[in-house]
């Protein structure tokens, strides 16, 4: 890097659900490097989405209780 931008390498990354009865999907899209945000890679999903649908689904907890107003993902268990 020539110092030119300062990265933000957290924005955006996989996530992997392992164990359980996931259902073993890709879930998004690859990320466009050409489109951008910024200079961040753009996200599809938003991680506290995948949380909720964790509580919801493994816990059976109303993840709104904590304060995730995020939706649980579909298709992921």
């Amino acid at each position: 890097m020539d110092g030119q931008y300062d990265w933000n390498l957290h924005i955006a990354a996989p996530m992997f659900i392992i164990g359980g009865n996931n259902q073993g999907e890709i879930i998004g899209k690859n990320p466009n490097p050409s489109d951008l945000d910024n200079v961040d890679l753009k996200h599809e999903i938003d991680f506290r989405s995948a949380y909720a649908s964790l509580l919801q689904n493994k816990f059976n907890f109303d993840a709104t209780k904590i304060g995730l107003k995020n939706t649980a993902l579909k298709g992921l268990f």
